[in-house]
């Protein structure tokens, strides 16, 4: 195998999430090595064939095909290829505000930066396909490296079941979905809940039952549309899920103690 390494030239567009600044693959000569050194991102290198050690933390790593290791934003590390069966890998650079949570969500906790990983190897040999230089290199790659995180994180945790996480997931729901009719058996329903447990731990979690929420967004949202005096009375009631203007006015009395009309006028 002749020793080879490709670069891709990245713009680093700034996402703030998740954001790519480098990729390539290389396929390492002999004994070839990197380090100790850090880095100012976080880099993967997967390898896609033969062997090598990657040292973190003064601890030694030996790593073959369909293993991954991690590198952190300052962390000193040092890895080397085999000088018998030198490895070949696929690297890809991040870094982003939500990058170090995504990581550990996906299993990479301070404790983790290898593993074997042969379920993701497609995702890898595709990033290496991706071309630079294109109007979607840098949204390709991103969504590559959310795919890499869903897939580790899809199967190294077991379905989250506790309160919070449902009443997270129902408020998301609803701030999302207002303007739509929301019955909230159907909600306890899409979460795989009973609705009477379902509107308990909502109200321990959010201090409000599933309605009086929704009630409150909708509200909210129906004073910043009369503000904005772009729309009928009728289309904000619509907007924010009403068809009934009649029904809407009086939720939005009780709320405000005021109609929709003399709000919208300053009264």
């Amino acid at each position: 195998m002749e020793p080879m390494k490709r670069y891709r030239s990245v713009l680093n567009r700034g996402f703030s999430g998740v954001n790519p600044v480098t990729y390539g693959n290389e396929d390492c000569e002999p004994g070839h090595a990197f380090g100790y050194a850090v880095r100012e991102y976080y880099l993967i290198h997967f390898i896609t064939r033969g062997k090598g050690i990657f040292i973190r933390n003064g601890i030694e790593h030996s790593l073959s095909d369909n293993s991954l290791f991690l590198i952190r934003p300052g962390e000193r590390t040092y890895y080397a290829a085999d000088k018998a069966d030198p490895w070949s890998y696929i690297w890809i650079g991040f870094d982003g505000e939500a990058s170090g949570g995504l990581l550990a969500e996906a299993g990479f906790t301070d404790a983790q930066c290898t593993g074997r990983f042969p379920r993701v190897r497609h995702i890898f040999e595709e990033i290496a396909e991706i071309r630079d230089q294109e109007a979607a290199t840098e949204l390709l790659l991103t969504a590559k490296i959310y795919e890499f995180l869903g897939r580790c994180a899809g199967a190294g945790q077991a379905v989250r079941s506790y309160p919070g996480y449902h009443a997270a997931r129902a408020c998301d729901f609803i701030r999302t979905n207002y303007a739509s009719r929301i019955r909230i058996t159907e909600l306890a329903e899409l979460l795989h809940l009973d609705r009477h447990y379902f509107t308990r731990i909502f109200r321990q979690e959010q201090g409000c039952t599933p309605k009086e929420f929704l009630i409150g967004i909708r509200m909210v949202r129906a004073a910043e549309l009369l503000c904005s005096g772009t729309l009928s009375i009728q289309e904000v009631a619509r907007s924010v899920g009403y068809g009934d203007p009649l029904l809407f006015s009086r939720i939005f009395r009780k709320k405000y103690g005021v109609s929709p009309r003399e709000y919208r006028s300053g009264g």
